[in-house]
This record gives C-alpha cells, sequence and structure tokens, in this order.
C-alpha cells in the first residue's frame, strides 16, 4: 500500500509534465483510479451473482433469465434514444461555462424524453404480447412482461449514470450500477430462496426493484448535490440541436452493441453452442483488458468535453 501512495503523486507529475497547463492531471488520475476500482468491483460482483442465480434458477430458469435481461438491455439502448451520449457531451460544457439554464433545459428533456419513449416501448410491447397470446389461445410468459417494463428502468439508469458522470461524480455515477445492483439482486435472490422456490420470474421482479430503488437514492442523491444556481437556474430548452446530437449517437451505440454480438452469433451458427460457449468465455476474459481503458475515459470524457 505504501509503494502505491508514493507512486499516484509522481504519477500525478509525470501527467502534469505531459497534459496541457488547464488539464487537472489529479483529478484525472483521481477519477480514473477511482473508475477503475469500481469496474474491478463490479466485474467481480456480476461474475459471482451469475454463478448463484445459476445455481439457484437452474439451467433452464438461469437461461430464461439472462436471455430476457439481454434483450431488455437492447431495447434500452433504443429507448434511450442516444440521450446518455448527449447529456455526456453538453452537461461538461454548460457547467464548465456557468450556463445552468441549458444544463437544466438538457437534463430535463433527456429524462423526460427517455422516461415517455421507454414508457411506450414497454406499454406497445406488453399491448402485442397479450393480443398474439390470446389469438393462439395460449398462456402468457410472465418474463416477458417483467422483461418489457424492465425496459424504462435500464434506460433510466444508463442515462441517470452519464448525467452524474457528466459532473465528473464518478463514484456517485458508477457504484450503483456496478457495485450496489448486483448485491441488492444476490440479497434479494437469496430471501426468495430462503423464503420460497425462486423461478426466473421472482428473479427479474427482484432485479427489477433493486433498479428502482438504486434509480430514486441515485436521483435523490443527484440532487441534493447538485450546484444551487442550477437548482434556481429556469430552464432553456434547445430540443432541436440535442436531438440533432442524439439521434446519430443512438445508430452509433446500436452498431456497437451489433458488433459485440456478431461474432459471438457467427462462432455459433458455424461451430455449435459449445464452440460458442468456450470462445464468449475466452473473449470475456480477453477483454478485462480494457478495464483500463474503460476506467480513464470514465473521467476523461467530460474533462474533454468541459475543454
Amino acid at each position: 500500500m505504501q509503494a502505491i501512495s508514493n507512486t499516484a503523486p509522481g504519477l500525478a507529475r509525470r501527467l502534469a509534465r505531459i497534459l496541457p497547463g488547464d488539464v487537472d492531471s489529479g483529478t484525472l488520475l483521481r477519477g480514473a483510479s477511482l473508475a477503475f476500482l469500481l469496474q474491478v468491483a463490479g466485474a467481480g460482483l456480476a461474475f459471482a451473482m451469475q454463478v448463484l442465480l445459476g445455481r439457484w434458477l437452474g439451467p433452464t430458469d438461469f437461461g430464461a433469465y439472462a436471455y430476457v435481461i439481454a434483450w431488455s438491455g437492447l431495447l434500452a439502448v433504443a429507448a434511450g434514444l442516444g440521450f446518455p451520449t448527449t447529456v455526456l457531451r453538453f452537461i461538461p460544457f454548460y457547467s464548465s461555462h456557468g450556463d445552468w439554464s441549458r444544463l437544466r433545459g438538457v437534463v430535463r428533456v433527456s429524462f423526460l424524453a427517455t422516461l415517455a419513449a421507454s414508457c411506450v416501448l414497454a406499454a406497445l410491447g406488453t399491448a402485442v404480447v397479450l393480443v398474439a397470446h390470446l389469438a393462439a389461445g395460449a398462456a402468457i410468459d410472465p418474463n416477458t412482461i417483467v422483461g418489457l417494463w424492465l425496459v424504462p428502468l435500464l434506460a433510466l439508469m444508463r442515462l441517470q449514470q452519464e448525467t452524474v458522470r457528466g459532473f465528473r461524480r464518478i463514484g456517485l455515477a458508477y457504484a450503483p450500477s456496478l457495485v450496489v445492483r448486483p448485491l441488492l439482486v444476490i440479497a434479494g435472490a437469496a430471501a426468495c430462496v430462503a423464503l420460497a422456490h425462486l423461478t426466473s420470474t421472482s428473479a427479474l421482479t427482484v432485479t427489477a426493484a433493486a433498479i428502482a430503488c438504486l434509480l430514486a437514492i441515485q436521483i435523490g442523491l443527484f440532487w441534493r448535490g447538485l450546484d444551487p444556481a442550477a437548482k434556481a437556474a429556469e430552464p432553456r430548452y434547445e430540443t432541436r440541436a440535442w436531438i440533432r446530437v442524439a439521434l446519430p449517437l443512438l445508430l452509433i451505440a446500436s452498431f456497437t452493441i451489433v458488433l459485440s454480438q456478431t461474432d459471438i452469433v457467427m462462432v455459433g451458427a458455424f461451430l455449435g453452442s459449445h464452440e460458442a460457449g468456450l470462445y464468449t468465455a475466452a473473449s470475456k476474459t480477453a477483454s478485462l483488458v480494457g478495464l483500463v481503458l474503460i476506467a480513464t475515459t470514465a473521467i476523461a470524457a467530460p474533462m474533454i468535453s468541459s475543454l
């Protein structure tokens, strides 16, 4: 620990020599270090959560749970309309210029647009599922319904994370989703196991409840720590300009998700599920190297926007 504490100031001094004079190397190093620690802790907790849910649910129910979570996450990206990246572009800029009116405006517009789009998407999806199952005389799968209403929660959680990150509050941005969320899901699932039988539907419900609680807490803490001048400012809206930025970013985010899944799909199609499983394990292990880059950009991106 002493070696680490001695290394950090030296690294900060070296960064100060190579970075422009108006870049705070200390802030960059502290933010990147905190983001890296949270990413590592989150990766470990997420792995533990998957292992425990797999043991408690069994292969069939765990497969159903993972499948619904995956598709809910994909739909949540679409429901975000590109605003998570948009707020990360504009919030640091408005904050550094003291433009509190536009800052309040972009925060409000992004939240309301994401809430409306995600709820409409969930409602339409629910209606289609109900009509299709009733027309076919089949039983309605509760997992699908719960998964559809996970979409607004996941979309808002991602938006709120990037909004808080825009203010460089890295701990509040990442700790709820990376650290506290898996802990709550593990605790809730363990309670279900102790009191009754854990199913994929109850596991999804526990996940939704955990996200809803964390979202409310994160919004409350964010608003409490907001600059008084920002709280008092009258919102000013430039919705068209923000949407012109948001939609291309939504397209980029969608392409990124497709590219991240294409290799696994192709391996499974050509070589079978067993080889796809081995490939997935290897690729996920190799992707841990990217945690350093992710941790650095967590604080670097809002600093770049400010500059």
